[in-house]
């Protein structure tokens, strides 16, 4: 996978936003095994859109102090169903993910999630 997929982290989350089932996903693994994700953010560069994901155990866990953010590609369907993929090129991911980290940032300064460093 290209970059660091999950090795981004958020300090904390917003707790007075509710989870609803359009922000949920279940993702498959290479070997089989269904994670179940919050969809934080779609963001769109360059034409393309890119969703931030965190493992909903640890947006749910009100102990957890970090979040593990991983970055896919987003595309709606025709048929209105949503597809997520590896970001592939690593210029890309470093770009999506400075993108986020900066959204981070700006929500920070209004209490919201900011970014840890690694």
């Amino acid at each position: 996978m290209a970059g660091g997929n999950g090795e981004g982290h958020v300090d904390e989350l917003d707790e007075s936003q509710e989870i609803d089932g359009e922000d949920l996903v279940t993702l498959v693994d290479e070997d089989g095994n269904e994670h179940e994700f919050v969809v934080l953010a779609v963001v769109e560069m360059e034409g393309d859109e890119f969703a931030m994901l965190s493992p909903i155990e640890q947006v749910e866990d009100e102990e957890t102090a970090e979040l593990e953010l991983f970055l896919f590609t987003y595309k709606e369907t025709e048929e209105g169903y949503v597809e997520f993929g590896e970001i592939e090129d690593d210029e890309v991911y470093q770009a999506v993910q400075a993108y986020c980290a900066t959204l981070l940032d700006t929500e920070d300064a209004e209490d919201g999630p900011e970014v840890a460093e690694a």
